[in-house]
Formats: C-alpha cells, structure tokens, sequence
C-alpha cells in the first residue's frame, strides 16, 4: 500500500514492489502540495506497477535512428513521393541539431530552439512548420512504440510573424497569377515542337499538376469527346522515376477547348507516324512499369505509353526539364527580357484556376477541374480573386432584375406601388 512522506513543506510518495526474492521501495515525488494529493498519485502508482503498465522504460536509442525507423515504418506508408522527398530534406535539418541526442533526453526547450535557430537563419516560417511538424509526429510514434513516456514535441510552436521579422525570418511567398502577356512570351519561347511546350500549355489550359502533365498516356486523350483522363502522376523518388496516384487521389476527366485538343491531336498523330516507322526499324524507345510503379526499359508487366516523349526517338521527357525553363524564364540561362524571376511550373496552374474564377466560373466546377481536395482549398488559396467575383455577381443580379422588371406584369405593380406612396 502507497504510504506518504513530507520533505520540507512537499510531499512525496513511495510503495513497496517485489525484486526478486527481496523487496525494494519504489520513491517518486512531483512536488505534491498535499498529502491528499501525493496519496492518489501514488496509489495510482502502485496499481499501474502491479499490472506492469510502470514497468517501463525509455528505449535508448538517438533520434537520428528513431527518425531513420519512423520514415521507414510510418512516412513510407502515409506519404508517396514528392512528400518523401521533403521529408528527408527537413529529417536533415533536425538531424543537424538533435540526431546524436537519445529521444529520452529530449525537451521540448530542445526543439524549441532547433524552431528559433532556423528562424534566424532565415528559413520561412513555413518551411519551420514543416519541421516542427515532423518533430511531433515522429514523437508521437515514439510514444506509440512505448519508446518514450510522453511526447515533449507537445508544446513547441513556430515563431509568431512578428518574433518571425525580428528573428530574420524569410517572408512568405505570395503565388501571383501571371499576366496574359507573360504567358504568350512563355509558350512563344517553348513553342510547338519544344520538350516543354506540351506541359506548359497543360498546366495553364487545364490546371494540371506538374507530375500529372507528365503522367499522362496517349491513351488518356480522347480527341473525340476533346477531353483528358487524368488517373496518374509521374515523379522522382529518389532517381527512379516512378507513376502513381495523382495528390489526394484526384482523378478527373477534362474537358478541353477546341484549341488545345487540336494541337494535342497533331501531337499525337506526329508521335504514332515516326513511331510506326522507327519500330519497324527497331529504334523507337519503349517504357514499362514495374510492380511498384517504378518506370523502366526492360519489358516488365505493364508497357506505358507516354504523351510526353520526342517525337524522333520516342525518348521520355522527364519533369525535371522544368529545371531548364525555370533557369530560361529567370533570365539565368539564354535570352528571356524581362525575366520572370519569381516563375514556377504551378503558377501556369495558378493562373488557370485564378482567371477561371476572375469570369464568374462555379467555384465547385474550378474544384473539381483542378482536382483540389474540396472547395475550400480553392476558396483558401484564391480568396484576393472574392472581390472581381462579387462585383461580377452584383452585374449580374442588377442585369437579372433589369431585365425582370421590364416586363408588364412588374411595370403595372410598379405604377400601383407609385399611387400607394403618393
């Protein structure tokens, strides 16, 4: 039975448990104001002891070990990916300032300076929230796997904006729609018959992620219906280049204008008469999945024929060509006046989603077209375009009952509505 001792004005709590053939006193004290206090903790002490939910103790392992297992064992099931990439990239960061430390010794001061240190290095404070995400949840495992007792990733935070500007934090950066004149230039640059020019047109004529632009097979182009089966998506893990589902499992079908579905026709057309020839002599490149999607030229189960590929040689363009137009466009590499310095292959996306909504498109419509995880995303991401969208809406509405009102049925109450007030 859990007896009470009083050391100074505290209280401390011990029991007795057997140790072989002998017994031992097991003392804990958390400063317990009261006897009463110190007597319920430790009655619940003793009880869990004897039920052997006490006797534990932390795994002595270093978190750069637990956060090799947690990957393996927990993010390789969750994530797929890009994801996993970013992953190993923030594991290294925290890997550089607690990976030789045992998850024991870990506090939560401890992770709140690794939080504060990449502030002032002047990494943004999203980035640092990925961190300090990555710091909970593979605590959180941790404490799942009985390896520690409670997760001290419990009460870190990142730092508020304005403790982020005095720290030196990188500020957020803003994704901006890009002007009709800097797109022109863009597709005029990597025009038809460029590597690129296929997925740049994807991405701002049908707001297609980078992997889905590149996923996609001749076989997911429907020139008679004009439209796109966007079921997969084509990215690194790693250096292997593997397909897989497209990001929150968003397969949709596409319709395209009459513009885009011609110049993809013609693609395709050019692609199938070299490829009728080049096969006959032997020299027309091949792809083939592996059971787990990873792409390769040796003949596997699947053969996967990509819209994305030289027409000459039948060669993949990889996404990484992206890479080359984003170095173009920046004004790093070649003639590109005046540079987008702020360019990325999203914003052709972005772009597509802002001015759809811009015209007064359905909201629900934009959501599903760009394969968002629901409308709120969409609204979350594209709020500053509200206010073009409200004033459409209140034209709209003045046009609808203008035009309403005009009718004799509404002129006749409108007289009698006249006399009322005289």
């Amino acid at each position: 039975m859990a007896t009470v001792r009083k050391r100074g004005d505290k209280y401390y709590y011990r029991f007795k448990v057997k140790n072989g053939d002998s017994y031992k006193w097991i003392e804990r004290g958390d400063n317990f104001r009261t006897k009463k206090e110190a007597l319920e903790a430790g009655t619940k002490a003793e009880a869990e002891w004897n039920t052997r939910l006490s006797v534990w103790e932390p795994r002595k392992v270093l978190y750069k070990k637990m956060l090799e297992e947690w990957n393996e064992n927990w993010c390789n099931v969750q994530y797929k990916g890009s994801t996993l990439d970013s992953i190993r990239k923030d594991i290294k960061i925290v890997e550089q300032y607690l990976g030789d430390t045992y998850i024991h010794l870990i506090t939560p001061m401890m992770m709140q300076e690794v939080l504060t240190n990449m502030a002032e290095r002047h990494y943004s404070r999203n980035r640092i929230g990925k961190v300090k995400s990555l710091m909970y949840k593979s605590m959180r495992w941790a404490v799942e796997q009985a390896w520690l007792k409670n997760n001290p990733a419990t009460s870190i935070y990142v730092p508020t904006p304005r403790a982020s500007k005095r720290l030196g934090c990188a500020p957020k950066k803003e994704l901006r729609a890009l002007e009709k004149e800097e797109v022109e230039r863009i597709l005029e640059r990597f025009g038809m018959g460029s590597s690129a020019y296929i997925p740049l047109l994807l991405g701002y004529r049908c707001g297609l992620r980078l992997g889905e632009a590149f996923g996609l097979e001749i076989s997911d182009f429907d020139k008679k219906k004009k439209c796109l089966n966007v079921r997969q998506q084509l990215g690194y893990h790693g250096s292997k280049l593997v397909v897989s589902e497209p990001k929150y499992e968003s397969k949709r079908v596409i319709r395209l204008d009459d513009d885009t579905s011609r110049i993809l026709e013609e693609h395709v057309t050019r692609i199938q008469a070299v490829k009728a020839v080049s096969e006959f002599a032997g020299n027309y490149k091949r792809y083939y999945l592996e059971k787990d999607g990873v792409v390769t030229e040796n003949p596997a189960v699947q053969e996967v024929d990509f819209l994305n590929r030289r027409i000459e040689t039948g060669e993949l363009i990889s996404p990484r060509i992206m890479q080359h137009v984003g170095r173009v466009i920046h004004g790093c590499e070649g003639a590109f006046n005046p540079p987008i310095t702020d360019w990325t292959f999203h914003q052709m996306r972005h772009t597509h989603c802002s001015e759809l909504l811009a015209n007064g498109f359905d909201v629900e419509y934009v959501s599903s077209r760009l394969g968002h995880k629901d409308a709120t995303t969409t609204w979350r991401y594209y709020a500053h375009l509200v206010p073009a969208i409200c004033d459409k809406s209140e034209k709209m509405i003045k046009s609808f009952y203008q035009n309403y009102g005009s009718s004799e049925d509404i002129k006749e109450e409108r007289e009698s509505f006249d006399e009322f007030k005289k």
